[in-house]
């Protein structure tokens, strides 16, 4: 358990395969309709626009401790588009997901992107929020996209990416 005053500190580097069995347990309690083995193995080995990141706890193990969230996003021609993004529970508001997604913006930028497309639940307030702390702004709802439960998507963008460093202390 992470005490209330214990500063969180964690590392983020590029995925392996060693890291798919703490990437699928973090998806299991994450995610309603989480991501199969074989949707993260070809994320991480079969797609060559796929970017996976990984966010790993420094507490106590070091720069290789466990992973404590991911990001996938894919980067085509002038696009980034946010896939998926998970942090386990005990790790959650304490700013590895800003962290994360300000990397995938960053390398976005930095590769050529001129836009960040993602598309959330209707009922996830908290990532809606921590996208709109980037700048992405809600441009259309899918109807009934995600199911267990049935639910809107909500479509959200970001137009330009205008730079590579992004403040996250709002």
């Amino acid at each position: 358990m992470i005490g209330q005053n214990q500063e969180l500190k964690f590392s983020i580097s590029k995925a392996s395969l060693e890291d798919l069995e703490s990437m699928l347990e973090i998806e299991q309690v994450s995610f309603s309709v989480p991501w199969s083995r074989k949707s993260f193995e070809a994320e991480l080995q079969g797609n060559e626009f796929s970017v996976v990141l990984t966010a790993r706890s420094e507490i106590s193990s070091g720069p290789t401790g466990p992973v404590v969230g991911y990001i996938c996003f894919w980067l085509v021609f002038d696009e980034l588009r946010f896939l998926n993004l998970a942090i386990i529970p005990a790790w959650r508001r304490h700013g590895v997901g800003s962290q994360l997604v300000s990397q995938a913006l960053s390398l976005g930028f930095c590769k050529g992107t001129q836009r960040g497309l993602l598309e959330v639940r209707e009922s996830n307030q908290a990532a809606q929020a921590l996208y709109q702390k980037f700048g992405f702004t809600v441009y259309a709802k899918r109807k009934s996209y995600y199911t267990n439960p049935d639910e809107d998507a909500i479509l959200m963008s970001l137009d330009p990416l205008t730079g590579p460093i992004f403040d996250v202390s709002k």
